[in-house]
């Protein structure tokens, strides 16, 4: 027997905080489903009807003075601020797209993708591959360091949340990040997502509103 009782709806919301503190958040659960291979990630993909590949090959090689570039089914952005923008190179790995200063942030937006793949490497200012790590974030989550070779590949699948953005930083303040074949799923696969997504979200509301 306790020597200060407490009052029932005191234990009650003790033992409520007690279960929330233990709960893993949402966040923390692993929503995506990572590959190293271009070729067993295109793989998940029914045919090559499903997907887009940006090669940026429209693009002059050089300097492009914007922070940020919109493809068919996604933006490319950098954290550069002195003015400089965003470069291109047909170099070795290329044709790819990166950051004009080193040690910059490259951000991939997607818009909400089921799918994302991508060649991605570390340069020197001679636009020359460079061996070393890079650092990923998906969706504003936990940093992952990923080690490259010269060209190393980069697909993610969605499991439990769509793809919104990609940030990849080098980890040397000398080496700049550049993406390539960029491959993202055709637009009737975001439709079918969207209303995928949207029947899911009519029927959570019907729940709620049953139980209210």
């Amino acid at each position: 027997m306790s020597l200060f009782p407490l009052p029932n709806l005191v234990k009650r919301h003790f033992l409520l905080a007690l279960l929330a503190s233990s709960i893993v958040p949402f966040s923390s659960v692993k929503a995506f489903t990572t590959y190293d291979d271009q070729a067993t990630f295109l793989a998940t993909f029914a045919d090559s009807s499903e997907y887009t590949t940006e090669t940026f090959s429209s693009l002059s090689d050089g300097e492009h003075s914007t922070f940020s570039m919109s493809f068919t089914y996604f933006t490319l952005s950098t954290t550069e601020t002195d003015g400089n923008g965003l470069w291109k190179s047909s170099g070795a790995g290329g044709p790819w797209l990166g950051t004009l200063g080193p040690n910059e942030t490259l951000t991939l937006n997607f818009g909400g993708a089921s799918a994302a793949g991508m060649f991605i490497s570390l340069t020197d200012i001679d636009d020359a591959a460079q061996s070393g790590i890079f650092w990923v974030q998906i969706n504003g989550g936990g940093w992952f360091d990923l080690a490259t070779d010269e060209h190393p590949y980069l697909g993610i699948r969605a499991t439990d949340a769509l793809i919104q953005t990609v940030e990849i930083r080098p980890d040397s303040a000398d080496r700049w990040v550049t993406v390539a074949a960029v491959t993202v799923p055709e637009p009737s696969t975001y439709l079918l997502l969207g209303t995928s997504a949207a029947a899911f979200l009519a029927l959570k509301r019907r729940r709620q509103t049953s139980r209210g």
